[in-house]
């Protein structure tokens, strides 16, 4: 990256910041930054550890932790996942309940590899393992000799899925490249605001969406079955959602989306619908309808994507120009 990694900032958060306030979230109380350099100004308020044996990769870092821990079990995260959540740690942590007789509790994720840098140690069994192996300066020893050498209870993507995001978990900063990747995966999804309604005016005006004025999102968002989120990248909102729960009826009204012109093919709708769905779904709802003008095939195409279907035509339903309808629905139950 030509910078220390931690230091890198998504939606305003610098790694650092993100993995302890997780770890934090999770209930973790005693917390310390281990690297290989001097203390940085970013790690004040945590305990600063050093590589014990440099120069010996991951499992130096790992090795180091476990030296210096307190407790019986140790959580070791690397700070260039920036995706994992507190979810999966308070997960994790559960197995060291269930499952005490294993030494080490490490994920795999969705390819089938194994992430030893976001999992948890038993203290002293494994600090000992590992101290033995890293004397040894003739070996050059993996991570998975490690893991080996204790007894490691593995757990599978599959049991893990469920959990939100669980797809980005293990996304893996290294390069320029991967950091822009990333900061489009941390699309921050949250409620409108009033504060909102100029930007989200703005992206209604750029993408020729039907009109809404500041107080017809206003009142929609004051509603109490409304659905009015916007999709944020650090911090400027780049795409929103309006919609409207009809809990009586077992479905939802999807009024539209839209995205910023210059965030466009970034997945930012993808993302704004499947929490829409999502919340549909937590709520018991059985369908989504929406209506869109015949002509706008872009709209059309990326509703049929994500499985709507056409099931009606209204006449000259639109003005301004006149134009049908295209009337869509989709099962939410059935992607359950």
């Amino acid at each position: 990256m030509g910078e220390d990694k931690f230091s890198l900032k998504l939606n305003g958060k610098t790694f650092l910041e993100i993995a302890v306030e997780n770890l934090t979230k999770a209930g973790i109380e005693q917390i310390s930054v281990v690297d290989k350099s001097e203390p940085t100004a970013l790690a004040d308020g945590l305990s600063f550890i050093t590589d014990i044996y440099p120069n010996r990769g991951a499992l130096s870092g790992i090795h180091s932790a476990l030296v210096n821990s307190k407790s019986d079990w140790t959580i070791i995260l690397a700070c260039d996942y920036p995706f994992v959540t507190a979810e999966l740690i308070e997960f994790l942590m559960k197995f060291t309940e269930t499952n005490p007789e294993f030494d080490s509790f490490a994920p795999i994720q969705s390819d089938g590899k194994i992430q030893p840098l976001c999992a948890i140690y038993k203290t002293e069994t494994c600090r000992k393992v590992l101290s033995k192996m890293l004397e040894n300066s003739d070996k050059n020893y993996s991570v998975r000799d490690f893991l080996n050498r204790i007894s490691t209870r593995y757990i599978g993507f599959e049991q893990i899925a469920n959990l939100a995001n669980a797809e980005n978990f293990f996304f893996n900063v290294n390069t320029p490249e991967e950091f822009e990747k990333a900061k489009f995966l941390a699309i921050n999804v949250e409620k409108m605001s009033a504060d909102d309604i100029d930007e989200v005016m703005k992206i209604q005006l750029e993408g020729n969406l039907s009109y809404w004025s500041f107080d017809d999102y206003k009142d929609e968002i004051s509603r109490e079955n409304s659905f009015s989120v916007v999709a944020k990248i650090d911090k400027q909102v780049v795409g929103f959602l309006v919609a409207r729960l009809i809990s009586e009826d077992y479905c939802a009204e999807l009024y539209n989306i839209g995205v910023d012109l210059s965030f466009r093919r970034q997945k930012i709708g993808n993302n704004l619908l499947e929490s829409f769905t999502k919340h549909c779904l937590s709520n018991n709802l059985e369908k989504i309808y929406l209506e869109v003008r015949e002509s706008n095939q872009t709209a059309i195409e990326f509703y049929l994507k994500h499985n709507f279907t056409v099931f009606s035509k209204r006449k000259n339903f639109y003005t301004n120009p006149t134009e049908d309808a295209i009337l869509m629905n989709k099962e939410v139950l059935a992607t359950k």
